[in-house]
């Protein structure tokens, strides 16, 4: 499998840097209003947008087309990988240079500290020591596993928070996404320490902390992944037990996490399978349980129901870049949500935003005025399965109110216009608004920004 490595650092590293529709670079921060302009209390629920849809139950993609969707993102993306697809042997070279291109990144860049003090070249160097280049071989032998539980995923092995600005404690450059329990990986190098391994997960690639991996064979990853009753969390964040109780508390899952169903029942607790290890840290699979109301046994049916309610169960929870916190981005918001109806999605927003049928791709945003959009839009567009994307940011099409586009999206901030310079409101939550966030200001508005819209389908 071919992957522009190149070209996937720059849209998962460069953007945050580059655009402030999702985020914003400021240490002063002023307060979003709790009501956003022109959105009103019923906007809120995802009754008031299933009432306008003209189809809200009429199952968009069948089970095999959802499948066959899959396919043709892990093909034309080439950002979606099969784990399972994997050779048991890797080019040393090819993994030396991704993990070579991230580091000079980041060891390239002016970064601070936590504490506003800035990172020294001491630093990247004790890194590059560990990191242990010289050590990868030419032919590696693969190891696959599982997180055993939620985990970062790095773009160097440190867990130091690093930020362009001094004491910006909300955008961590060495983030590259979050891993959720029972993610399956492959292994393709460590430190010399022994405590990060660096991964491939189907749709990121980073380092992760040893200890949050257990080992398996490709046999057991198999297994695992392909038994046949399983659970999908459909609820924001499902807490995971180990007794029926729901007493003795491990971890959660966010939401479109599958897990194997050990045992169905009636009861409020439900038996499932999560990856593990034993007191000498070999791979088993254990049983646990989590709320029978906080999942689905099996995928939910592709209709714009399914889909604007998970969407609108997860509003208000906070923004989370790259999944710090625990919490999503704007295109982890998306991922998450169509994970529940079995569709993986990229995890980059402007890849995503090449999946399914494409509406409108502008080179420029300003190719297309304002009118020509909204026309398009109120004529073209499906609600509650079209994504708006502009530079690095991507939103979730509800619906149009007198020709008025509506979304639901995970968001930081939006430029708000005043005499002397713009003022940035924070958000930092999914939301709903219009697309005039933003309008007069000197980036524009969110409807002026779009340069591509596409429908999954």
């Amino acid at each position: 499998m071919k992957i522009n490595y190149k070209k996937y650092i720059f849209l998962i590293i460069l953007f945050p840097l580059l655009f402030d529709n999702c985020l914003f670079r400021e240490v002063t921060y002023y307060s979003a209003p709790t009501m956003l302009p022109d959105i009103t209390r019923v906007m809120k629920n995802p009754g008031f947008w299933i009432s306008m849809h003209p189809y809200p139950d009429k199952i968009l993609l069948t089970e095999q087309q959802v499948d066959e969707l899959n396919l043709t993102i892990e093909k034309e993306t080439g950002s979606v990988k099969n784990i399972l697809s994997y050779n048991d042997n890797f080019k040393g070279k090819f993994i030396k240079k991704q993990i070579k291109e991230l580091f000079d990144y980041i060891s390239g860049s002016k970064n601070y500290f936590s504490n506003g003090k800035l990172v020294t070249k001491d630093f990247f160097k004790d890194l590059r020591k560990n990191i242990d280049f010289n050590n990868i071989p030419d032919i590696i032998n693969v190891k696959y596993g599982f997180t055993i539980k939620f985990t970062d995923q790095r773009i160097i092995p440190s867990s130091e928070l690093l930020s362009t600005v001094q004491r910006e404690l909300f955008f961590d450059n060495l983030q590259m996404s979050a891993l959720d329990i029972a993610t399956p990986v492959v292994v393709l190098h460590k430190t010399k320490d022994d405590k990060w391994y660096f991964v491939h997960s189907a749709n990121t690639d980073g380092w992760v902390k040893k200890e949050d991996i257990v080992l398996c064979t490709k046999e057991q990853l198999k297994k695992y992944l392909t038994q046949e009753v399983f659970a999908v969390v459909t609820s924001p964040k499902c807490d995971i037990f180990f007794n029926e109780n729901l007493t003795e508390y491990y971890d959660y899952a966010r939401m479109g996490v599958i897990f194997p169903v050990y045992e169905k029942n009636d009861n409020e607790a439900l038996k499932i399978i999560i990856p593990y290890f034993d007191n000498e840290s070999d791979y088993i699979e254990k049983v646990a349980y989590v709320k029978n109301s906080d999942i689905n046994i099996g995928f939910l049916d592709y209709t714009p129901r399914n889909i604007i309610n998970q969407a609108f169960k997860l509003i208000n929870t906070p923004y989370g870049w790259g999944g710090m916190f625990g919490e999503q981005d704007c295109s982890k918001f998306l991922y998450e949500v169509f994970s529940c109806a079995g569709i993986y999605l990229p995890r980059n927003s402007s890849i995503q935003s090449k999946v399914g049928n494409i509406i409108i791709n502008l080179k420029n945003s300003n190719d297309l005025t304002e009118e020509k959009k909204i026309q398009i839009i109120n004529k073209k567009c499906i609600p509650g399965i079209t994504f708006f994307r502009l530079d690095g940011h991507i939103m979730l099409y509800l619906g149009s109110i007198a020709e008025t586009p509506y979304v639901i999206h995970s968001i930081w901030a939006y430029r708000e216009k005043l005499p002397a310079q713009d003022r940035i409101r924070m958000i930092n939550k999914v939301t709903v608004s219009d697309l005039s966030l933003g309008k007069n200001t000197k980036k524009g508005s969110l409807l002026e920004r779009i340069n591509r819209i596409n429908i999954i389908l």
